[in-house]
C-alpha cells in the first residue's frame, strides 16, 4: 500500500493553523476568513477524497515504465538514490508546476490552489482534485531513469510537506535561504495577481529552477491574492470544474476548427478568433490592496458556529475515511465519498446564503441522522438516538436561521 504521509501530518497541519491565526492576532494581521477559510479546507478534503479513486492510476502507468523501460538500476537502500529522487522530483515538479499556468487544460486543473484571495496555511490545503490526473506524464522521465515507485511517491509527498509552510504572510525574508530554497517570501508572489507577479516562482522546494529558468520574481510590492477573474464562490465543485466550462464555450466560440484545438492548449486567456474578430490574448488588470474588493459573505454569529461545528464533524469522518478507505467495500467508498463531498458543497452553500442551501443542508443532516441511526441502533440502541437527535435539532435550527436571510453578501 501506498505510504500516505499526508494523511498522518494533517493533525500538525490543523495544529500550525491555530498557531498562525493566534500569531495574527497578537500582530493584528487579518489573514483569516471564516468562509474562504472553510472553502479552503473543503477544496482540500474534496481532493483528498478524489484522490482515493485516481491517485492510483497515475501510480499504475509509472510502475510500468519503470518496469519495462527503466534504463538504469538504482540500488533501493542508498543514499544517494534518495538524493536523486528528491532532486529529480522537485526539478520535475518545477515543469509541471510551470506548464500547470501555461498552458489552458492544466490550468483548468490547477487553477482551484489559486482561488483563494487570502493567503495563508489553509491556502496550502486547498488542491485540485484533477490535477494529478493532467500532469502525472511530466514525472514518467523520473521511472525510465530509473527512480524506484517508493522513492517517487516519498519524494512527492515530502514535497508536499514542505510547502505547506511556505503558505503563510507571518514569516517574512530569509536572507541567504532564499537564495536556494522556495519560502513564504517566494511563494507570496507565485500566488499574487500583480501583473509584475504573474506566473511567476514555480518552484517546490527548491527556488533555483526559477533563477536559472527566467521566471523568478522578488517580493517587493505588497501582493494581492486570487485569480485574475475571481471565482466569487465556495461552491467546492463549481471551483474544480468552471474552467473547464469555459474552455468548452471558448471552443464553441471558435469559427475554426484549429482554434478549437488550440484553445485548450494556450495560454489561459487566450481567446480564438470569432465573428470576423482576430484571436487575441487578454491584458493583465492593474491591481492593488487599497481598491482590490474581496469576495466576502458575512454571516450571522448563528451560521459561524453552525458552520465551524459541522466543517469540524465532516473533517473527522473525512479523516476516519482516508485512514480506513481500504477496508472498504466498493459501494461504501464511492457512497460514503459521494457523500462527504455532497455535504461540503452544501455546507458552502450555507456559508454563502444561497437559496438552495437550506432544503439541501436539510437533506443532508436528515440522510446522516437516518445512516447514524441504522448503523449504531442494532449495536447499542439508546446511542443509535443520538446523530438522529443532533441532526434533526441541527436542521430546524437551520429553518430557524436561514441562510438566504443571515448572509449579507459582500464584494460581489
Amino acid at each position: 500500500m501506498e505510504p500516505n504521509l499526508i494523511n498522518f501530518a494533517i493533525p500538525i497541519f490543523f495544529a500550525l493553523i491555530f498557531i498562525e491565526i493566534i500569531a495574527g492576532i497578537i500582530t493584528r494581521k487579518k489573514i483569516y476568513r471564516l468562509g474562504d477559510s472553510i472553502s479552503d479546507l473543503s477544496s482540500g478534503i474534496v481532493s483528498q477524497i478524489v484522490g482515493v479513486f485516481i491517485k492510483a492510476l497515475g501510480l499504475a502507468f509509472y510502475i510500468v515504465i519503470y518496469e519495462n523501460f527503466k534504463l538504469f538500476e538504482l540500488n533501493h537502500t542508498a543514499w544517494h538514490t534518495w538524493v536523486f529522487a528528491l532532486l529529480g522530483q522537485d526539478f520535475f515538479y518545477y515543469w509541471a508546476h510551470r506548464l500547470s499556468h501555461e498552458v489552458n487544460i492544466l490550468w483548468a486543473a490547477h487553477v482551484v490552489h489559486h482561488h483563494s484571495e487570502e493567503y495563508n496555511l489553509t491556502v496550502a490545503l486547498r488542491q485540485s482534485a484533477f490535477q494529478g490526473l493532467f500532469t502525472q506524464f511530466v514525472y514518467f522521465p523520473l521511472a525510465i531513469l530509473g527512480i524506484p515507485p517508493l522513492h517517487f511517491l516519498v519524494a512527492g509527498q515530502v514535497s508536499l510537506l514542505y510547502q505547506f509552510w511556505i503558505h503563510t504572510q507571518v514569516i517574512d525574508k530569509m536572507g541567504w535561504f532564499e537564495y536556494i530554497f522556495n519560502t513564504p517570501s517566494h511563494h507570496r508572489v507565485h500566488h499574487a495577481i500583480n501583473p509584475q507577479y504573474i506566473d511567476k516562482n514555480h518552484g517546490g522546494t527548491l527556488i533555483i529552477w526559477d533563477r536559472l529558468f527566467g521566471s523568478f520574481a522578488k517580493e517587493e510590492e505588497p501582493c494581492v491574492y486570487g485569480t485574475v477573474t475571481p471565482l466569487k464562490s465556495y461552491n467546492v465543485v463549481w471551483a474544480n470544474l468552471h474552467y473547464f466550462v469555459d474552455i468548452f464555450r471558448l471552443m464553441r466560440q471558435a469559427d475554426k476548427f484549429i482554434d478549437k484545438i488550440k484553445v485548450w492548449f494556450a495560454m489561459p486567456g487566450w481567446v480564438p478568433a470569432s465573428g470576423g474578430k482576430p484571436a487575441y490574448q487578454k491584458d493583465v488588470p492593474r491591481v492593488s490592496p487599497a481598491t482590490f474588493v474581496k469576495y466576502d459573505p458575512q454571516m450571522s454569529p448563528f451560521l459561524k458556529f453552525y458552520s465551524v461545528f459541522w466543517f469540524t464533524a465532516l473533517a473527522a469522518l473525512t479523516f476516519g475515511y482516508l485512514l480506513f478507505w481500504s477496508k472498504l467495500e466498493a459501494w461504501q467508498l464511492w457512497a460514503a465519498g459521494g457523500y462527504l463531498i455532497f455535504s461540503l458543497l452544501t455546507l458552502g452553500a450555507v456559508t454563502e446564503g444561497r437559496a438552495w442551501a437550506t432544503p439541501l443542508e436539510s437533506l443532508r443532516l436528515l440522510s446522516l441522522g437516518a445512516i447514524g441511526w441504522a448503523a449504531l441502533s442494532p449495536h447499542v440502541p439508546w446511542l443509535g438516538v443520538l446523530p438522529m437527535a443532533l441532526s434533526v435539532l441541527s436542521a430546524l435550527a437551520l429553518l430557524k436561521h436561514r441562510p438566504e436571510r443571515e448572509v449579507k453578501l459582500q464584494g460581489v
